[in-house]
């Protein structure tokens, strides 16, 4: 996912929460300025009576803002005279924000985005908008863990540091719990958590509600806890990534709640995402919960409903002015004992531990782009040019299992256009030990790492040669990775001579497999090689639509149509949720479709 994705304007609303702290302040609004939203709401809350100083810091924020808006936009502010406290001024100007808005992003003065939460703030959003389940889209991740295969998963927590909702959604929300009934949220907290959790989450709103009743002015300094309580009545799910996006740079000197410099919550590294792929059925990860519940709540683990309650009114008491919530908020270690034993009934002091797979791709993923290196994820020692598309593929290739196929043969000959280090070779060797693979790469420097990591594996041959029309000679443009491309595209680093030939030369035989993603030049040798076709069973295509080039979806199905193949299509990452409006670009594409052919 490169900064060509922020070359139109961004037409997901942003509401920026501001005070008194223009340094911070500004840093986020570098980052809004990225994408140069085509609506942004700016809110701030009036100095507090009595506060030295706090007058001149907030008009001086204010200011900075202004100042710093310096793109055409739909621009409107919210400054408030008095102050409201940390509870009713956000809440409010929530609200004011979607008396406007459908839906949009709301992001506080010290809540830093990755460039890809914004991306993905908006997909969700456009995904979900008619989805009333969904209520939430998280920005943050504190498990440092994974779960599932896709960027994100469903969760019953809602993380405030940076995210997004709808209006639909918003309306729900009530400041002083109105809506508590005891009964009825106890029966909507067990959908969610064991019974001892729920109890004492309930217990917990209790002791809320009557602390409401003794506030009068609504001073409670706290509004997040509500926006909880309003998901969890209605039975509703939150979008949880699977890398945490944004990063709270304001614990210290001048934060209202997050005080402490080395909590480990404090300037929390965030991450970009390549692409974007869903869930494929929305429902609550209760095992990323019960770890949520420890690792952000620490709550008890003893099922003594009795002192939970006490404990919990307690930190309601002393702590919940002091500290602000993390997707719900960060409470003290006041409860000092883990809560295992309701996490984890069937695995007692057991920790959590990540697999040697998943230390090995996060320690690559550690690994600046373009940059050599070596894996042992695969038989022996296996060598990539690029960690990010390294990590893509595999991800592709062996945990979804993309080129997966049946076949009666014992060994079926296929034939890989576009091989690059060997990743789909090694694949189609675990499937078919005595498949005869026939493979195409006509990036010499990849060719060469191509070359080292399948030497060892038998009935492979390699050609260092590019599929076209015709043979002859032309020019490529290296990329460096997965992107080399014999189109002219943004990002590339090189530009080299190579050789053509074509692929109807070699398709005597019956096929079983044949795999076409070399970068734009699919219609083309498709077009080519079609009167070979009838000896083909399968067939996987990369389609790639670059941004001002003519489109050739279509005459790439007629041939796959007039051959008596049926297909099967989706996106691998690459596509706009608001194509309208903006169209999201990578790579000097603005589309790519994976399109799966078979024989009827």
């Amino acid at each position: 996912m490169g900064s060509g994705i922020f070359n139109s304007m961004f037409t997901t609303p942003i509401l920026l929460l501001i005070f008194n702290r223009p340094e911070t302040t500004l840093q986020v609004l570098d980052r809004i300025r990225v994408v140069k939203p085509c609506s942004l709401y700016v809110a701030a809350d009036g100095p507090r009576p009595g506060k030295e100083g706090e007058a001149e810091l907030c008009n001086q924020t204010r200011q900075l803002v202004k100042n710093g808006i310096d793109w055409d936009c739909e621009l409107k502010f919210l400054f408030r005279d008095e102050n409201l406290g940390c509870g009713l001024a956000p809440s409010s100007a929530i609200t004011w924000f979607f008396d406007h808005e459908e839906a949009g992003i709301i992001l506080e003065d010290d809540c830093l985005p990755s460039p890809s939460f914004f991306t993905y703030a908006a997909y969700c959003l456009e995904k979900y908008q008619h989805n009333p389940k969904i209520m939430h889209i998280g920005g943050n991740n504190f498990l440092d863990n994974s779960w599932g295969e896709h960027t994100y998963f469903y969760s019953a927590y809602n993380h405030v540091w940076g995210w997004a909702t709808w209006r639909r959604a918003w309306q729900l929300y009530n400041f002083d719990l109105l809506a508590f009934d005891k009964a009825k949220l106890y029966r909507s907290m067990n959908a969610y958590f064991p019974k001892e959790i729920s109890k004492s989450w309930v217990s917990f709103y209790k002791s809320l509600t009557e602390k409401h009743k003794e506030d009068p002015e609504r001073r409670c300094d706290f509004w997040d806890y509500q926006w909880s309580f309003c998901i969890w009545l209605n039975q509703g799910l939150c979008v949880y990534p699977n890398v945490n996006l944004v990063s709270n740079i304001g614990f210290g000197p001048g934060a209202t709640h997050t005080f402490d410099v080395a909590h480990k919550f404090s300037n929390l590294p965030y991450q970009k995402l390549q692409r974007i792929s869903s869930p494929p059925h929305i429902k609550q990860n209760k095992e990323a919960d019960l770890l949520s519940s420890e690792v952000v709540f620490a709550l008890k683990s003893k099922s003594d409903s009795k002192e939970l309650t006490v404990q919990l009114q307690q930190l309601n008491h002393f702590a919940l002015m002091k500290m602000k919530q993390i997707a719900g908020r960060v409470i003290p270690r006041t409860i000092k004992e883990s809560i295992r034993t309701v996490l984890y009934p069937n695995r007692l002091h057991q920790e959590v531990k990540k697999s040697d797979e998943q230390l090995e791709l996060e320690r690559i993923n550690n690994i600046p782009r373009y940059i050599e290196g070596m894996t042992s994820l695969l038989t022996g020692s296996f060598s990539f040019v690029d960690s990010a598309s390294f990590i893509f593929m595999y991800d592709e290739i062996f945990k979804k299992n993309i080129y997966a196929f049946n076949c009666a043969d014992k060994n079926p000959y296929i034939i890989d256009c576009g091989a690059n280090i060997g990743l789909s070779i090694y694949y189609f060797k675990t499937l078919f030990p005595e498949a005869k693979i026939l493979a195409f790469e006509p990036d010499p420097k990849v060719y060469q790492v191509l070359q080292a990591n399948v030497q060892g594996l038998s009935d492979v041959v390699l050609k260092e040669r590019a599929l076209w029309d015709e043979e002859t000679s032309m020019e490529f443009f290296s990329e460096g990775a997965d992107g080399g491309s014999l189109n002219e595209v943004s990002g590339i680093v090189d530009r080299v001579e190579i050789l053509t030939e074509k692929l109807s030369t070699y398709i005597t035989q019956k096929v079983n497999f044949l795999k076409i993603d070399i970068e734009g030049a699919e219609l083309k040798v498709l077009a080519e090689c079609e009167g070979k076709l009838h000896f083909v069973q399968n067939i996987f295509i990369e389609y790639h639509s670059f941004v001002e080039s003519s489109q050739e979806l279509a005459a790439l199905l007629a041939i796959l149509e007039r051959n008596g193949f049926r297909y099967h299509i989706n996106s691998p990452g690459l596509s706009s949720g608001q194509p309208f409006m903006h169209l999201n670009t990578y790579n000097g594409m603005d589309m790519q479709l994976n399109i799966y052919a078979f024989k009827k």
